[in-house]
C-alpha cells in the first residue's frame, strides 16, 4: 500500500464550518506541480491546500482568474468580494451605491462564464423585488471570487450621472450570507 503523502483541505468560502479533507498520494516531489494543477482544475472553489511533509507543512493558496470583458484578466485573492475585485484589482468604475449591502442593484454584472450556483438570500430577494430577471445578471457585492469567472460590466459610474461609485464596501459579504440556490 502506498502511504498518504499530502492532505488536501478544501475551504468552502462563504459557508462557515463546512469543509472536507482528502488524503492524496504522489510518488515524488517533482509531481507536485502537476498535482496542484489538477487540484485547481477539478476543485471549483478550492482556495487553499496544506501539503504535509515529514519535516514541514507548506501552505498553497490558489488565485482565481477574473476576466472582465473589454478590460482584461486579473488574478484575485480567493474569497475576495467580486465588487472589490472589480474596483481594486481590475481598476473599473463599478457602481455600489449601497456599499455592498444587497439593498440596491447598482453593482450588477452579467456573467459570461463561471456564474456561481449559490446565491445569498439577500441577493435573491433584491433581484426579485427589483424585477431583475435577465439570465446571468447578479449582484457583484454578494459574490466571492472562489473560482475563475468572466463578467461583463453593466453598471458603471461612467454615464450614470452619479458623483461617485458608492459607499465603502466591507471585506466580508454583508449582510451575513445565508446561502441558497437560484
Amino acid at each position: 500500500m502506498i502511504q498518504p503523502f499530502a492532505t488536501r483541505h478544501v475551504h468552502c468560502l462563504g459557508a462557515p464550518a463546512v469543509g472536507q479533507s482528502e488524503i492524496l498520494t504522489a510518488p515524488c516531489f517533482e509531481n507536485m506541480v502537476s498535482l496542484l494543477d489538477s487540484f485547481s482544475r477539478y476543485s471549483v472553489g478550492l482556495a487553499h491546500v496544506s501539503l504535509i511533509f515529514p519535516t514541514r507543512t507548506l501552505q498553497v493558496y490558489f488565485m482565481p482568474k477574473l476576466t472582465v470583458q473589454g478590460v482584461g484578466e486579473f488574478d484575485v485573492r480567493a474569497g475576495k468580494r467580486l465588487v472589490k475585485a472589480l474596483i481594486e484589482d481590475a481598476g473599473t468604475d463599478q457602481l455600489h451605491a449601497c456599499g455592498g449591502q444587497a439593498r440596491c442593484t447598482t453593482c450588477r454584472v452579467k456573467f459570461v462564464e463561471g456564474e456561481p450556483k449559490n446565491i445569498t438570500e439577500a441577493e435573491k430577494e433584491t433581484l426579485k423585488v427589483r424585477e431583475v430577471k435577465e439570465s446571468g445578471v447578479r449582484l457583484s457585492c454578494q459574490i466571492a471570487c472562489d473560482h475563475d469567472m468572466t463578467v461583463e460590466l453593466i453598471s458603471r459610474l461612467e454615464g450614470s450621472g452619479r458623483k461617485d461609485q458608492g459607499s465603502p464596501v466591507a471585506d466580508e459579504i454583508e449582510p451575513a450570507p445565508e446561502w441558497t440556490t437560484r
